[in-house]
């Protein structure tokens, strides 16, 4: 289990053991049985762990955050995800919200990342693909620093302008830290929930620093001396953990960061909406759709589809996993409340169409459905019967109640990228189905495409960033790639 649950399917490691177990299908029921027993199933007490803990490198890795990686999340639309959430909605935001200062959000973004976005982004890129393959340049073996290996050649890391010297130390401080430190942001992060968390509970308990770290620096003094335990976790950095430096960044103590990182999230979810509709764009923001009656609820987006009116909502909500796969249940609950709240601002929103008082809806006679989408993982709630039933029953005594569902932002972008090959019926189709089967499978049927819009960003991204590093450099990888 332990060689086998590694990502990379090219490994010379992995490739032995699952022929040994007759294939990876076999691998993966394994690993599912693995998260299942990890989740539930009682830990010995810790008094009997005492004597195993380390807090050496192999030792902090090996017996606290590498066996629970498995129960990760990941997506192949990160650096798409990240030029379209950090780059394009910003823009947007500003041109619908003056009070929106994009100079001040870039401004903090530099800060955070100590680079520019897409220099940062590009430097990125070479590093996962440097942890992937059957030969991996970083890798749970690597001590050696990346940027003096010799493949530095090959991508371009360093030109004559220094282009991308600023965007390598900005990623390995904002990517990696010691052991030491990496336990001492999962022993924060654990006090901040519970102040009387002992040692041995941070441990156990805490959050799992990879999760914000992926790159295990091995020396203090030396920021590029770097070990990949999870390659896909590089590009999971831009996810949450890069959202959370930035309203930190931004102030979480006025709420500045978190209101900017709820603007954005919202005006990500209806960019891609409308570059993924079949006929193009066609969302209506919130700020079109105010009911004339004060007091009344408002969601997102909606748009009309082939007789149904989608009514989209985004939360932000995030559970964050912890050392041994558990998590805390107050993320739970905050998540809980998220959902509740949007499903029932839909429900209001519905209440206020139907009397009239949603000018740009006026008259409509579309049957509606709420969606929710949250940066967590929420998909889940849609299969969970205890807790579909906590969120009808929170609903039950309003005027109107109507069908909803419940997304990540991951199912999310990988039902929007499907629907932009299918036609209008096809998405309220899909969604109708999940309420009325009060379950995910429709989401999880779904497979990933490598196409879409925010592949396709990437794949520009990458063009534009390789036709910089130069002619040479460009035909080199052009060649390459085929």
């Amino acid at each position: 289990m332990w060689y086998c649950a590694r990502p990379s399917l090219e490994s010379p490691i992995i490739l032995p053991r699952a022929d040994e177990y007759r294939g990876w299908e076999t691998i993966e029921r394994l690993i599912a049985l693995a998260v299942d027993v990890q989740l539930n199933v009682a830990v010995e007490p810790m008094a009997k762990w005492e004597q195993t803990l380390s807090r050496d490198l192999w030792g902090a890795m090996g017996q606290i955050w590498l066996r629970q990686y498995i129960v990760q999340r990941r997506s192949p639309y990160r650096i798409g995800q990240a030029l379209l959430m950090y780059r394009d909605a910003p823009l947007r935001r500003q041109q619908r919200d003056p009070a929106f200062s994009f100079p001040r959000f870039q401004a903090a973004l530099q800060r955070v990342l100590g680079a520019g976005l897409e220099h940062f982004l590009f430097v990125l890129m070479q590093a996962a693909g440097r942890a992937s393959g059957n030969h991996p340049a970083l890798s749970h073996t690597t001590l050696a620093p990346v940027k003096d290996r010799r493949y530095d050649r090959i991508v371009g890391s360093i030109d004559d302008r220094g282009m991308y010297s600023s965007a390598y130390d900005g990623f390995f401080r904002a990517l990696s830290a010691t052991p030491e430190a990496m336990m001492q942001w999962s022993r924060e992060r654990l006090r901040d929930l519970d102040p009387d968390a002992d040692e041995l509970r941070v441990r156990f308990d805490g959050p799992n620093p990879l999760s914000r770290y992926p790159l295990v620096r091995c020396f203090p003094d030396k920021s590029d001396h770097c070990i990949a335990p999870i390659p896909h976790l590089i590009q999971e950095w831009l996810y949450e953990p890069l959202m959370d430096l930035l309203a930190r960044e931004l102030g979480t103590t006025t709420q500045l960061g978190q209101n900017v990182g709820a603007a954005l999230f919202e005006e990500y979810i209806g960019a891609l909406a409308d570059l993924c509709s079949p006929n193009g764009p066609g969302w209506v923001h919130e700020s079109a759709m105010q009911p004339a009656l004060q007091g009344r609820k408002v969601v997102d987006w909606a748009r009309e589809l082939n007789g149904h009116l989608v009514l989209l909502d985004a939360k932000r909500g995030y559970v964050e996993p912890s050392a041994r796969g558990r998590w805390d249940p107050g993320d739970w609950t905050s998540i809980k409340k998220a959902i509740v709240k949007g499903v029932t601002q839909a429900c209001s929103f519905w209440t206020a169409i139907k009397a009239g008082e949603v000018p740009a809806l006026l008259g409509t006679t579309a049957s509606p459905i709420a969606v929710v989408v949250t940066q967590g993982d929420s998909t889940f709630y849609n299969s969970t019967e205890t807790w579909r039933t906590e969120v009808d029953n929170a609903i039950a005594g309003l005027p109107d109640v109507v069908p909803w569902t419940v997304m990540s932002l991951d199912v999310y972008e990988n039902v929007m990228t499907t629907w932009r090959g299918r036609d209008d019926a096809w998405l309220p189709a899909l969604l109708m189905r999940t309420t009325q089967e009060r379950s995910h499978k429709a989401f999880a049927e779904l497979p990933l495409l490598a196409e879409g819009p925010l592949w396709e960003a990437q794949s520009t991204f990458i063009r534009d960033q390789i036709g910089n590093a130069g002619p040479d450099r460009a035909k080199h990888f052009t060649s390459a790639d085929e």
